[in-house]
């Protein structure tokens, strides 16, 4: 699947985020082969998706050029937590996204308990051949603690929560806790060239350039030292 058409696809995250009817949703993004860990297997081709849902300030995300600190991302995210994988669930694949459920362990900002389990949009499309990760963002594995800028969406139907939440930052919405550098996954710009899902599987983030890898570590320096 090639970029472009990748974006035609934009309209339905929207959809969701917006919180159109649950039944209209589940009819129309809902893909017909949901499991992710049989997507998985498949070892998919991992593909840099440059839809930047930003653009559209009825969202209300942040773009990731516009961040410089970890304050910028404090000031609009509505949630940031650290969590895990509830590896009990089974994790959802919907067009342009993967339902997970996520257990908190320690909430930084916002409404939310230690042991309070919510739902979150992560922003990977797997359709066909590939894993297509908008603006860098990978899926979160099992067995890892993450710290995650939220955004809160009134729940149309997914899960029994009263709010879902997707990423602030597509980019720098989310980091794999602990003091580890990154490994650097940068976008080949080739589509023959396309990395298989084992290769990345642990990234943190893929990025376009040196550039937004500096400001990646650079920032996970700052959310490491949250408290």
């Amino acid at each position: 699947m090639n970029k472009t058409a990748v974006k035609g696809m934009s309209a339905v995250l929207v959809l969701v985020v917006l919180g159109i009817a649950a039944g209209m949703i589940t009819r129309r993004t809902f893909v017909d082969n949901t499991d992710l860990k049989a997507f998985v297997d498949t070892n998919p081709h991992v593909e840099y998706c440059d839809i930047n849902y930003a653009e559209d300030d009825s969202l209300g995300l942040v773009d990731g050029d516009s961040v410089e600190s970890v304050s910028d991302l404090m000031a609009d995210g509505e949630l940031v937590v650290k969590v895990h994988l509830d590896e009990t669930w089974n994790r959802k694949l919907y067009q342009e996204c993967v339902l997970s459920k996520v257990k908190v362990d320690n909430v930084y900002q916002g409404n939310a308990e230690p042991g309070e389990e919510i739902y979150i949009f992560e922003p990977v499309d797997c359709v066909d051949d590939f894993m297509d990760c908008t603006c860098g963002y990978t899926l979160m594995q099992e067995e890892t603690e993450y710290v995650l800028f939220l955004k809160k969406l009134k729940n149309a139907g997914y899960g029994d929560a009263e709010y879902v939440y997707m990423p602030q930052c597509m980019t720098y919405g989310k980091y794999t806790y602990g003091d580890s550098v990154p490994a650097k996954y940068i976008d080949s710009q080739d589509s023959d060239k396309l990395p298989a899902y084992s290769d990345i599987r642990d990234a943190e983030v893929i990025v376009l350039d040196d550039e937004q890898y500096d400001k990646y570590c650079k920032l996970k320096k700052e959310v490491m030292a949250l408290r």
